[in-house]
């Protein structure tokens, strides 16, 4: 289940790689993530910043190009926004670390597509490379001379409707980037300027 803010317009959807169970407050007990775990994380970084667990202040400061934004700030950005988590199955630790097996990775892929068609969103920024390299092939991309190779170039999935999804992958919030080079990576993303359709000859057969 994903998080759509109450003033989502399909501008942006932010996707995480996965989720895992954790110990509970004075507990040895491991709690496993629920279904609408986007949702909770979504309402936790509004209640209480400080709070909140460092992935969700990281891309709260980027999105609000903001060290320390206010209550009124972060409930305007994520109400404006849509969150999930691309693997939406509970993720156990392993001898790779808290990663989502081949068999999670290809049971996410329909799903996927399925809530990308139903938020429509313009923009997806996708945190994580290896999440990048195990998601279902794109439709469009950008040519290779035409973006500044930090990153990877953008690529776009064709909904149902024609439009495209343009999304930017960007590396995991735990591999080091700080919420500043976030911020400027996520706005050059945002203000990028990106066909919008699919012109009607070039439509692709889903």
């Amino acid at each position: 289940m994903c998080w759509k803010g109450a003033n989502y317009t399909g501008r942006l959807l932010v996707l995480g790689e996965s989720a895992y169970p954790w110990t509970v407050r004075d507990s040895t007990d491991l709690k496993p993530p629920s279904e609408d775990h986007a949702i909770i994380m979504a309402h936790e970084i509004m209640r209480d910043f400080r709070q909140a667990t460092p992935f969700l202040r990281k891309i709260t400061r980027a999105l609000s190009e903001e060290y320390a934004p206010t209550g009124s700030t972060i409930c305007r950005i994520w109400n404006e926004i849509s969150f999930m988590n691309y693997v939406c199955e509970p993720v156990r630790s392993g001898s790779n670390g808290h990663r989502p097996s081949k068999a999670q990775w290809d049971r996410a892929h329909d799903g996927f597509l399925q809530i990308l068609n139903q938020l429509k969103p313009r923009r997806v920024v996708v945190l994580g490379y290896v999440m990048w390299s195990k998601m279902p092939e794109t439709n469009h991309e950008v040519p290779e001379a035409d973006h500044n190779r930090k990153h990877p170039a953008p690529e776009a999935y064709q909904l149902a409707d024609g439009t495209l999804a343009w999304c930017q992958a960007l590396k995991h919030p735990s591999r080091g980037p700080s919420w500043e080079e976030y911020a400027a990576d996520i706005k050059a993303f945002m203000d990028r300027d990106l066909p919008a359709r699919v012109p009607a000859g070039e439509l692709c057969i889903p």
